[in-house]
C-alpha cells in the first residue's frame, strides 16, 4: 500500500490560512500532525507555535501564553 498524500505538499496547502490569520498558536491534538505542521510553520517562516493541546492546557494552567 502507497500514501498518495504527500505530506510536504499537504503541510504547504494546509499553511494559506493560518499565515493570512497571523495567529500565535495553533493547536493539534494529534501528534503526527503535529510533527507535519510543525515543519509546514517553519517552511512557510511563520512565526505561529504548533502545540499539542495537552502543551496548552500546560500554559493556561501555569498562567503563561509565552510557553
Amino acid at each position: 500500500m502507497t500514501n498518495v498524500f504527500d505530506p510536504d505538499e499537504l503541510g504547504t496547502a494546509k499553511m494559506a490560512e493560518p499565515a493570512e490569520l497571523n495567529l500565535d498558536f495553533l493547536v493539534v491534538v494529534n501528534p503526527g500532525c503535529q510533527r507535519q505542521l510543525i515543519k509546514a510553520v517553519r517552511r512557510a517562516r511563520l512565526r505561529t507555535r504548533v502545540l499539542h493541546l495537552a502543551e496548552l492546557v500546560a500554559m493556561a494552567q501555569a498562567g503563561t501564553a509565552d510557553g
